[in-house]
């Protein structure tokens, strides 16, 4: 893996820290990080930030490929939220009634 030049770690969930042997990747050139927990990104900009200061080109978040399929996973969300919204209110304007 000295080789390795693109790391990208994609929904990743039980991953809890960058491994330390991340260090070593010398040749690493680009590391894509996306759709992973909120606490592995706090760690990741914290305490594993060591880990990365040898590659030049970091992303963190979405890109634009994976950008729509984001954007429609959070509407079928907000979806599904609203359609929750109302359906207490309508128990509740029921309820009262």
């Amino acid at each position: 893996m000295a080789g390795l030049k693109c790391l990208q770690i994609f929904k990743c969930y039980s991953l809890r820290r960058l491994p330390e042997e991340l260090i070593s990747l010398i040749n690493l050139e680009k590391l894509e990080i996306r759709e992973m927990p909120v606490a592995f990104i706090a760690r990741l900009q914290v305490l594993d930030l060591h880990k990365l200061q040898h590659i030049p080109n970091i992303v963190v978040g979405h890109t634009c490929t994976d950008y729509k399929e984001w954007i429609q996973e959070e509407l079928v969300h907000r979806r599904n939220i609203f359609r929750r919204i109302r359906a207490l209110s309508k128990l509740i304007s029921e309820y009262v009634s």
